[in-house]
């Protein structure tokens, strides 16, 4: 499971929540990728099991997001994650979360559901549905997380529409994210 030399004598596990996002391209290529599912309880229980019987030493997640204020095709590493809802506002905090790459950094925000109004006082610049639940996996089983996101479209009434339309250029910018790890 060692992917990258990046990070030598490590196996490291690349997560996705949907094939859709990969394509097949990274796994044509030679990596090796896992998938959660959509939403937070998926990612939370595929990840864990992945965890408990893999045993990685550092997890990365690559994924696509939406975006109020971020054109669609810029790939970000977020550096910190909330949880964005109906979250009681004394218990939502920001996670911070370990950065390795040159990429513009960026905090997410993880919700059971896509948004089409602009977050309270931006709180976060990109919206997904898996981040924050991959986050606190890793961090009860005090293994390294990091995240890559993509952003596809603006989170407005074409999301879907312009989600499948730039998932072909996520697949490019992700297979050489791998690749530039090697």
């Amino acid at each position: 499971m060692n992917q990258f030399s990046k990070f030598p004598n490590e196996n490291v596990l690349i997560v996705m929540a949907l094939r859709e996002e990969s394509g097949g391209v990274l796994e044509q290529h030679g990596f090796h990728v896992h998938y959660s599912g959509l939403g937070m309880v998926n990612a939370a229980a595929k990840l864990t099991e992945l965890g408990m019987t893999l045993k990685p030493h550092r997890i990365i997640n690559l994924g696509t997001a939406g975006s109020f204020s971020l054109e669609p095709g810029t790939l970000v590493e977020v550096d910190g994650i909330i949880q964005r809802g109906s979250v009681v506002s004394f218990m939502r905090s920001r996670k911070k979360i370990e950065t390795f790459t040159e990429l513009p950094k960026v905090t997410c925000g993880t919700a059971d559901f896509v948004e089409v109004e602009k977050s309270p006082n931006n709180l976060y610049q990109i919206m997904d549905m898996e981040a924050l639940a991959y986050a606190q996996v890793c961090e009860k089983l005090n293994i390294p997380f990091h995240s890559i996101k993509y952003v596809t479209d603006s989170s407005d009434v074409n999301t879907l529409k312009d989600w499948k339309k730039n998932l072909v250029f996520a697949q490019q910018s992700f297979l050489s994210l791998c690749q530039s790890f090697k």
